[in-house]
């Protein structure tokens, strides 16, 4: 549990309820964000192998 967690649960559960539908969707968006960030990440470390993969043929080219 974090420190903050108290505020959350020390609530009256008609204000939980309230929330909840702020609080789903506020994690959605954090989720689709972090999705963004590791698809990025993914794009560059792909084109990095692709790199890492031509180099070696092409120098595997100039041995023949």
């Amino acid at each position: 549990m974090s420190e903050h967690d108290h505020l959350w649960n020390n609530m009256p559960i008609e204000e939980r309820e309230r929330l909840m539908p702020y609080e789903m969707a506020n994690h959605a968006l954090h989720l689709k964000q972090v999705r963004a960030v590791l698809v990025r990440g993914h794009k560059k470390t792909l084109a990095e192998l692709d790199d890492w993969i031509k180099n070696i043929e092409r120098d595997l080219a100039k041995l023949n």
